[in-house]
């Protein structure tokens, strides 16, 4: 979903690197169910015991897309977060205009420091345009990614949101991926939002295979991509009320690297942090 960010007027803070109690409890009951609900799912006997996830024993972590600025005290609380439960992966998609803008602005240098100081894992918002449209061109794209080199060194890698699902597009993607590599960048994310062909896969270290209202259905993850299931998947749902149960977040991880589910919705779901986020980053590890 490209969007321009917006300052978010509500500050959504984290006081102490401790949760209040009762978000600790609750944390602590959905570890507790979440661990009973995992050893309750048989593996499909269509995937190898070894590709019973992208990562043997890998934590499932957070994708976020941080689409608030630096200051607002969004970002303040994804470092609480994470210095809370350190074992959890965090990557952190910024975004200061809908790519990097065009100036480098110290907050985003101070909150990028900081976030990585924490151990988050902070990436750089590009949309590409589907591979259509006339900002999509190589050469705009690798600008911009410049662009984020330059302004902002410690990144660790780029978001490539609108991504095309046509096979066609295949070596335009395979450019962008090996053009940020050679940047020295380790993490790339592709932001399809939804299924795509086999053409498409392997390409970044990432693939976001849903962004979408509502929760994905389990059965559509696992029919696509079992046979891929050495790779890091991804989903983004927003508008998601409450906190899903343990038995629904563990039925979703298998082919799953990273996660994000909101509460938000609306125009943009991303404007700020989910009202359970600090249960929902607990609910994934100690």
């Amino acid at each position: 979903m490209r969007l321009r960010h917006a300052v978010v007027l509500v500050a959504l803070g984290c006081g102490t690197p401790s949760p209040p109690d009762d978000v600790a409890d609750d944390a602590e009951v959905a570890r507790d169910a979440i661990a009973d609900a995992a050893s309750d799912v048989a593996p499909l006997d269509a995937a190898p015991e070894a590709e019973a996830g992208p990562e043997a024993g890998a934590p499932t972590g957070l994708i976020i897309p941080l689409y608030t600025y630096p200051t607002d005290g969004t970002w303040d609380a994804v470092i609480q977060a994470k210095k809370s439960h350190p074992s959890v992966p965090i990557l952190a998609a910024i975004n200061p205009d809908s790519g990097p803008g065009s100036a480098k602005s110290a907050d985003y240098a101070t909150g990028i420091t900081n976030l990585e100081a924490a151990g988050v894992t902070v990436i750089g918002y590009v949309p590409t345009g589907y591979g259509t449209q006339s900002y999509s061109s190589v050469a705009n794209v690798e600008s911009e990614v410049d662009d984020y080199v330059s302004w902002y060194p410690n990144l660790a890698g780029i978001f490539f949101d609108e991504m095309s699902t046509s096979a066609t597009e295949q070596s335009y993607y395979q450019t962008l991926a090996t053009y940020v590599s050679s940047h020295g960048l380790d993490v790339t994310v592709g932001n399809p939002g939804t299924n795509v062909p086999d053409a498409l896969l392997g390409i970044f270290t990432v693939l976001v295979v849903y962004e979408d209202q509502n929760l994905p259905a389990a059965s559509a993850i696992d029919s696509d991509y079992a046979a891929h299931g050495g790779a890091p998947f991804a989903y983004i749902a927003y508008g998601v009320a409450s906190l899903p149960s343990a038995q629904t977040l563990a039925s979703l991880d298998t082919y799953v690297r990273y996660a994000y589910v909101t509460d938000l919705g609306g125009s943009n779901p991303y404007g700020a942090l989910p009202s359970y986020f600090a249960g929902e980053v607990a609910a994934l590890g100690p």
